[in-house]
């Protein structure tokens, strides 16, 4: 593995010259370098004929033991992850970038398959230490965590587990580990506990280092001999705030991952599928109540809503009839899918105004200090629960209140981030993206980065900058730009071509400080942005813009930028940006096979930029608006699904195409006009109308619907 040698470039994946000069060699001396999936060679005739088997056996690159094993566990691409409990403990994530953090031991790698590498974070015992301790008992490790009953908070007994030093995120051989808190009270299961929350803790210390990076996951597999413990699983499932996936039977390693090279008629970076489809998950909330667990601040806002269940035969509101999140579709599970967050701007800071009358929500939480702002969380966060959303989504504006200073409003922002981090400890969900507002303010009337005021461009950076590193601290999947003021009233005033070079350069700016810390596409590919920046896409907007929610999608997914959707609906009527809750099945089933044709979600989601009506004042309406949207998500998605699987429109498209299939329509695109024309007139061609058939594609799709 050229990565581990210290001699290549492994964000070029090329050998280093540097470092070869530094020790006396140049490149001669080096071996080939090859991707893991690509041939190095063909195993020797006489080697095959001892071993019985065929001449011209493919030799591939393979990959060290980690990156194969990613392979064989079908961690491949950003978002996905392994973590690995055995002898030593190993937090593995694809990535589709070079993010190194030396700092912090972050093993940064090229991964097995071509443009791909991968992080680790890397503790140096694991089971290691279970087996240590259960050494020490004359026991072993599965009798030992056999009789530890349902998950437990931390109690008073703490373990370090460097029992042979540490690497990520300390990086020190010398440090030794220790029990702490020792009492007449620490049993052998008190005990054993504090030795699986030690080594869980030092996982979560991995993954905060690779977070420190940008990379992020939302799907993590868990392998090794210590996945075998169902109370080890569910403190790591708590400790990291992610749901973990178990194969269903058997332990895949990386002799599985060298195995794994494409086949034939496959692309090098698409592994052939893996030896497992079913899995089990197991969502382990922190159980409430317990000695040591801190229960987060409540309100009276949502009391006796109790979290909403799946019931497809529930005749109350609040209650979900189609979205199951453990449903699985197309092999995955239906949260996964849809990724749903909440808008925290449209469900907790809007008043209830529009332009003929003022606020018709009174909520204990408005207000423009701390307290407020805390309370609102409070309230959100109960909310969240509620509808177990795995997601949210803010602006700072939305959060905070504004200070006098810029300084003051950093300060506040800063402060409630602190407030929402404690309070994910104990919930599920998760940050899906922030965002900064750069439109409510006075100071925005003439935009942002197009702003004639160079010091609003300059406040537009500093603000921008203070949410991108807030959403990092909070671990958010994404961020979004969101251009409200961008744009112009009249020409009278206005300098197109300054102001959108300085759109530009912000953006550039933004993409450059996202490497520090870890129109569209014509326009982000003029800048060369087109690789950084994916879009979000709201299905109001594309109404307001003159074309369907779908279309815009297609078209994102085709260019490659779809990177997340804003779900709501506008009044068609009015023509208004009225940002209602979605109740349209049909157009939504449209706009999630556009979605799963692109391959579904990686880092983006669902966010409902969805607001109540004004008349809607009873908390029990701010739920039962969300939980509506959800079973019309869902209910599209399944039938979006059951037309992709079926295969027919696809069937029926690609037919349409097919005569581009042929040698003679081949060769003509690879010609010039001469030689089409003198095709025609050779051949006689005469070419008549063919029925598009969109009717008949149209039943085709209301029989799903």
């Amino acid at each position: 593995d050229a990565a581990g040698t210290s001699w290549l470039d492994t964000g070029a994946r090329a050998w280093d010259d540097r470092l070869l000069q530094a020790t006396h060699l140049t490149r001669d001396h080096m071996p080939r370098l090859v991707e893991g999936s690509a041939v190095s060679g063909t195993l020797r005739p006489a080697l095959a004929a001892r071993w019985g088997l065929p001449e011209g056996v493919v030799v591939a690159g393979g990959g060290g033991d980690n990156a194969a094993s990613g392979v064989g566990a079908g961690v491949v691409k950003a978002g996905q992850a392994f973590v690995s409990l055995g002898t030593s403990g190993v937090l593995f994530a694809a990535t589709e970038g070079y993010s190194p953090d030396a700092a912090t031991a972050v093993h940064t790698f090229c991964h097995a398959l071509p443009g791909t590498w991968h992080q680790m974070g890397v503790i140096l015992a694991a089971t290691d230490a279970l087996n240590w301790f259960a050494r020490l008992t004359g026991s072993d490790a599965q009798h030992l965590t056999a009789d530890l009953g349902p998950l437990q908070a931390p109690g008073q007994t703490l373990f370090l587990p460097y029992l042979g030093g540490e690497r990520t995120p300390l990086n020190d051989a010398r440090i030794r580990g220790a029990f702490v808190g020792l009492e007449h009270a620490t049993d052998r299961a008190a005990a054993t506990r504090a030795v699986l929350e030690g080594v869980t803790f030092a996982l979560r210390d991995c993954r905060d280092a690779l977070a420190a990076t940008g990379t992020t996951f939302d799907t993590l597999l868990a392998l090794g001999g210590g996945s075998r413990s169902d109370y080890w699983l569910a403190a790591i499932a708590t400790a990291l705030g992610q749901q973990v996936s178990l194969p269903v039977a058997g332990d895949f390693g990386g002799a599985w991952g060298r195995d794994r090279r494409p086949a034939a008629d496959r692309p090098p970076d698409r592994p052939c599928s893996g030896p497992f489809r079913r899995i089990r998950r197991r969502p382990r909330p922190l159980p409430r109540g317990r000695p040591g667990h801190r229960e987060p601040a409540m309100t009276d806002f949502f009391r006796g809503i109790a979290p909403l269940r799946f019931d497809p035969q529930a005749t109350t509101d609040l209650a979900f009839r189609h979205y199951d999140p453990d449903e699985v579709v197309m092999g995955k599970r239906m949260e996964d899918h849809l990724r749903f967050a909440v808008a925290y701007w449209h469900s907790f800071a809007w008043p209830g105004g529009d332009p003929f009358g003022g606020p018709t929500f009174l909520r204990p939480w408005f207000g423009d200090d701390m307290a407020h702002a805390k309370m609102k969380a409070d309230a959100a966060f109960e909310m969240f629960d509620i509808l177990g959303a795995p997601f949210f989504c803010f602006h700072d504006a939305d959060v905070r209140p504004e200070g006098a200073t810029f300084a003051e409003s950093r300060r506040n922002l800063e402060e409630i981030v602190d407030y929402f981090a404690a309070k994910m400890e104990a919930s599920k969900t998760r940050l899906l993206w922030g965002t900064a507002n750069l439109f409510s303010h006075r100071r925005w009337m003439a935009g942002a980065a197009t702003n004639p005021d160079p010091d609003v461009y300059a406040y537009a950076a500093a603000t921008v900058k203070s949410c991108m590193d807030a959403t990092l601290k909070l671990g958010g999947q994404n961020y979004v730009l969101w251009g409200g003021r961008e744009g112009y009233e009249t020409l009278l005033n206005t300098d197109l071509a300054k102001e959108r070079a300085h759109a530009g350069r912000f953006l550039s700016q933004v993409v450059e400080y996202k490497h520090q810390i870890g129109t569209v596409y014509g326009f982000l590919k003029d800048f060369g942005l087109e690789a950084e920046v994916k879009v979000n896409i709201e299905q109001g907007h594309a109404i307001l813009a003159g074309h369907s929610f779908e279309h815009e999608i297609a078209l994102a997914a085709s260019l490659g930028i779809l990177g997340s959707i804003d779900m709501n609906r506008n009044d068609y009527q009015s023509g208004w940006d009225t940002d209602q809750f979605p109740d349209n099945v049909p157009e939504m089933a449209r706009a999630y096979y556009e979605i799963l044709k692109a391959g579904g979600f990686t880092t983006g989601g669902t966010n409902f930029d969805a607001k109540l009506r004004r008349q809607s004042l009873e908390p029990e309406d701010l739920i039962a608006a969300h939980a509506g949207a959800m079973d019309v998500c869902a209910r599209a998605l399944k039938a979006a699904a059951a037309l992709w699987e079926a295969g027919e429109l696809e069937r029926r498209r690609t037919e349409r195409y097919a005569g581009w299939d042929t040698p003679a329509a081949k060769a003509m695109l690879r010609g010039g006009l001469t030689e089409a024309a003198a095709r025609v007139e050779a051949e006689g061609i005469e070419p008549e109308p063919r029925s598009g058939r969109q009717e008949r594609l149209e039943n085709l799709w209301n029989r799903y619907v």
